[in-house]
């Protein structure tokens, strides 16, 4: 059974593929995110969801899923590839956070991110989920705040 939980992580799928081939270097595939929202958005507008039968829903979650099969197998290569390449800084990272459990990624479908917080003056950097690096920041004072 198909249900909207499944139509919408094809999309949060999608918005990660891109986000692997952005940062990568040499791929064997061309990923183009314009065109996987063009096709996500014409099966899937909200009329094509009010109008047609499960049945075609269905064949059209199966194409698309089926299309981004090629880019699933390579982007976990690439991600394979990368953990290896950086397993020492995130051992080196976890030696910091023997008192505390170090903060998650705040967004699970993005490859690489990097997030401020104000409130710990700290800056984090993730890759594939994993706390890469942290830092203290300084930011702004009072009448000279940080634009969030």
């Amino acid at each position: 059974m198909l249900v909207i939980q499944d139509i919408e992580s094809l999309q949060h799928e999608i918005t990660f593929i891109n986000s692997v081939y952005r940062v990568s270097g040499k791929t064997r595939l061309v990923f183009s995110p314009k065109v996987f929202n063009k096709l996500y958005v014409e099966s899937f507008s909200e009329k094509q969801l009010e109008t047609d039968d499960s049945e075609t829903l269905r064949t059209a979650w199966k194409t698309l899923s089926d299309l981004l099969d090629p880019y699933r197998v390579e982007s976990s290569d690439i991600r394979k590839i990368a953990r290896e390449k950086r397993a020492v800084m995130v051992v080196e990272e976890a030696k910091k956070w023997t008192e505390k459990s170090p903060p998650v990624s705040p967004l699970s479908d993005i490859y690489t991110q990097i997030y401020v917080s104000l409130a710990d003056q700290m800056m984090y950097a993730y890759e594939d989920g994993e706390l890469i690096i942290s830092t203290p920041i300084t930011s702004g004072r009072q009448s000279f705040e940080t634009i969030r």
